[in-house]
């Protein structure tokens, strides 16, 4: 008999939890179920230290591929219909196999599957399952995007999503490529059916010290998943959602200020883009007036080349205090990513 669900562990460097998740679900698979580890190049391998478990494949990478990717190739080896990835730092309970299968069995059609968690943020829904239909109603019934956000709670119809894997990598700097396939999927089709569920199968774990995500990373990477969502009303709603939980941190105009006077010569320029960047990025998620958006893009220009003038950062300097500026700003992912514990 084909099995129905992949359950894919992704991990890195993390052997003891591994081997905690495997412990939970060692009597809980059957043939319907098979187990697969994704260990990204950890040292030493998931390989070597794993052994007498029955349905299990492991595959190892030759290099760390980072979060993103070790996602993402939980997708593409997936064989069966459903896919639960499993993160190794979250313990599934004791019934959490069943309580899956019962759940694909009385929700036939659905793609895609949310379950409760402690990350949920407002009391469980009325009905045992909330059914929805497009991103639209995905949008309009999400209650905590945290919960949608943490990979061990959902499952994947992966027959179905595999077609919109590529977005997943489109969108892998979001730290949620698992979305991106998701919303990709929705937008095509707009009939796809998603359950929002009451059970829960994980207990979820607070990231350790060691083993926390950078949160310029974390907030501005989760925010560019509304990139996808074409209709302004979901769009603005969507990023609202997310603003709850990962605020967008962005520069405001006296920050920028106080940078560009104090600056290096060098670093100005990250300044000045990130600060025009984020704004355009909020304006435009937010759904803001278009007049005004460029009334201030303008004005801010206009400020922002004044104090190129070395007479005008010279004086300023006199007035302003922390002369010893001498960094990149903390809000410019792209140096957050350096830094990542955990890609």
């Amino acid at each position: 008999m084909k099995p129905t669900l992949t359950i894919a562990i992704p991990t890195y460097n993390r052997l003891d939890k591994v081997k905690r998740a495997l412990s939970k679900l060692q009597s809980q698979i059957g043939d319907n179920v098979c187990v697969k580890i994704f260990d990204n190049a950890s040292a030493p391998p998931v390989a070597e230290n794993v052994k007498g478990f029955d349905s299990l494949e492991i595959f190892t990478s030759s290099v760390n591929v980072g979060l993103s990717g070790n996602f993402l190739r939980c997708f593409e080896y997936c064989e069966t219909d459903w896919l639960w990835i499993l993160s190794d730092d979250d313990i599934p309970l004791d019934n959490a196999v069943e309580i899956i299968l019962d759940t694909i069995q009385a929700n036939n059609k659905a793609v895609f599957i949310n379950f409760f968690s402690e990350l949920s943020r407002s009391e469980p829904f009325p009905n045992r399952y909330e059914t929805c239909v497009g991103i639209s109603q995905l949008v309009s019934s999400l209650r905590s995007f945290s919960n949608l956000l943490l990979i061990s709670t959902s499952i994947y119809k992966a027959s179905e999503l595999k077609s919109s894997i590529k977005a997943g990598y489109y969108f892998s700097t979001t730290i949620a490529p698992h979305l991106a396939i998701l919303f990709d999927y929705l937008t095509g089709n707009e009939n796809a059916e998603i359950v929002y569920s009451n059970n829960s199968i994980v207990h979820y774990q607070a990231p350790t010290t060691g083993s926390h995500w950078n949160i310029v990373n974390l907030n501005k990477g989760v925010s560019d998943l509304v990139l996808q969502i074409r209709n302004e009303s979901d769009r603005r709603n969507l990023f609202k959602k997310i603003q709850e939980v990962h605020p967008y941190y962005h520069l405001p105009p006296k920050e920028v200020v106080r940078y560009v006077v104090n600056s290096r010569e060098a670093n100005i320029h990250l300044v000045v883009s990130d600060f025009l960047r984020d704004h355009t990025f909020l304006y435009w998620a937010n759904g803001g007036s278009t007049f005004k958006f460029l009334f201030f893009i303008m004005s801010n220009v206009v400020l922002l080349q004044l104090l190129q003038l070395k007479v005008i950062r010279n004086i300023l300097r006199k007035l302003m205090r922390n002369k010893n500026i001498h960094r990149i700003p903390i809000y410019n992912r792209y140096e957050a990513l350096k830094t990542d514990l955990r890609l």
